[in-house]
């Protein structure tokens, strides 16, 4: 994830964000707590899905006024 991440900012795709690790280490607490969430109530897939996609999309994708 790391790689990709790195990558995606080098091609211009993502913001830089800094410290990719730290970054990656975030969104996989997201991704960690989503899943303890759908363990917890597995109709809750679909919204922690949609959820757990646009907190990661908003913490790498430029934002309109960045452009």
């Amino acid at each position: 994830m790391e790689n990709v991440v790195r990558d995606g900012v080098a091609r211009g795709e993502f913001r830089d964000v800094g410290d990719v690790r730290l970054k990656v280490e975030l969104l996989s607490g997201v991704m960690r707590a989503g899943a303890e969430r759908i363990g917890r109530d597995p109709a809750a897939v679909a919204a922690t899905v949609r959820a757990a996609r646009e907190i990661v999309l908003v913490s790498l994708v430029h934002s309109p006024e960045s452009s």
